[in-house]
């Protein structure tokens, strides 16, 4: 067996507990996450500066969530491992790891008094709570308007998220962009969405009439955003979005302005010339120079 004496001496003591530790930490490499199982910090979070919970700083450098540093245990497992950490903690570390076993090791009475769990007791707990969670939640997701309220707040978490973080949306668009370049998960996401809307279209009779339309209002607020550089008969050109030329020259419907093909064709004697890549300034005329559009317009 491994020499023990030097195991993370910045973080623990060095006395006949450390070597335990470090065993019941071994026994759990290459676990993944499974059931009864719960994961673990071999060293604990709070002894890092650079924190990923609330609490006061600690003080070694470096990422607590670092994949080397954590690990899947049992509750058992778990238990003891905090019944040896307030063991083998430095004094600066004393405080977190005392409260930390207070909690998971003490209960409280119907009277409201204390008393003390054994490891066995907490993974029967822990089994029995998770037992029962697991049927209450999966009860609460069958009604319609818990899933309705828990899908609006999570759409406002999200967005709070990604608007108040820079980095975090430009991570979120670097993985979708590399996703995308996988074949399999494009077939995989095609495939989910199929299914999605074939479920929906024998569940709800509206769904493919809401379906239609909000195509159509997010088409249309596309093409309102695009910018085209339009030219008239007489030559003269205007720059701006299909909104702007039918209000300036109160044009009754720009539709005749493209094809279904997407070519350009020649309506009201404008034809466009091309897109702009950024926004131009529409060309000013004077009332003299603006062309006739139909029936004088």
């Amino acid at each position: 067996m491994a020499d023990n004496s030097h195991w993370h001496p910045e973080a623990f003591l060095q006395n006949r507990w450390t070597p335990v530790y470090r065993r019941l930490c071994d026994k759990a490499t290459g676990r993944t996450q499974q059931p009864g199982h719960e994961e673990h910090h071999l060293i604990p979070e709070s002894f890092f500066v650079q924190r990923t919970r609330s609490g006061p700083p600690g003080w070694l450098p470096g990422n607590p969530d670092e994949p080397t540093n954590l690990a899947w245990l049992s509750w058992r497992e778990h238990r003891l491992a905090h019944r040896l950490l307030r063991r083998i903690a430095l004094p600066a570390g004393q405080t977190g790891m005392r409260t930390a076993e207070w909690f998971m090791t003490n209960a409280t009475a119907p009277d409201g008094s204390t008393y003390r769990i054994s490891s066995r007791q907490y993974e029967r707990l822990k089994s029995e709570w998770q037992s029962h969670i697991s049927g209450f939640i999966g009860e609460l997701w069958q009604r319609p308007d818990y899933q309705t309220a828990q899908s609006e707040i999570q759409r406002r978490v999200q967005k709070e998220l990604f608007h108040s973080d820079s980095r975090r949306l430009e991570q979120s668009r670097e993985g979708a962009l590399a996703a995308w370049e996988d074949p399999d998960y494009v077939r995989r996401h095609h495939a989910s969405l199929v299914e999605w809307a074939q479920r929906k279209l024998a569940t709800d009779p509206t769904f493919l009439e809401n379906s239609l339309r909000q195509l159509a209002k997010a088409q249309e607020a596309r093409r309102d955003k695009t910018v085209y550089r339009w030219t008239h008969a007489d030559g003269h050109t205007f720059v701006g979005t299909r909104a702007d030329i039918t209000r300036a020259y109160n044009l009754p419907s720009i539709k005749q302005l493209f094809t279904r093909s997407g070519k350009n064709k020649t309506a009201y004697g404008w034809r466009v010339a091309g897109i702009v890549e950024s926004p131009l300034p529409a060309v000013e005329k004077s009332e003299s120079e603006q062309p006739a559009g139909p029936a004088g317009a």
